[in-house]
């Protein structure tokens, strides 16, 4: 059996990565609010995780590793914390209605 090279396997991650990525952009349309906000931003992290892929693919090791692959952490780090602030706000609107 043969191993993938980098590049190759760059290139099936991506394909697959920007299939994955339809479902947060779709949701990103149809929803309203917060829930839009959110998933606005997971799909900034999931399609900038796929340009990751792509540079590297195209063999651009610094503008995978030294451009898109930080970005890309700082956007999930954000949406972590985006996500942890609106769980707190629904535990005091919980709290306050309760």
């Amino acid at each position: 059996m043969q191993m993938l090279t980098e590049e190759q396997l760059h290139f099936v991650c991506s394909i697959f990565i920007f299939a994955a990525a339809a479902l947060p952009v779709y949701l990103s349309v149809m929803l309203k609010g917060n829930l839009r906000k959110l998933t606005i931003i997971l799909s900034i992290f999931v399609l900038t995780h796929a340009a990751y892929h792509v540079a590297g693919t195209l063999g651009l090791d610094f503008l995978s590793e030294g451009i898109f692959e930080p970005i890309s952490f700082a956007v999930l780090i954000y949406f972590g914390l985006f996500f942890l602030n609106l769980t707190k706000e629904r535990k005091k609107e919980v709290v306050r209605n309760g």
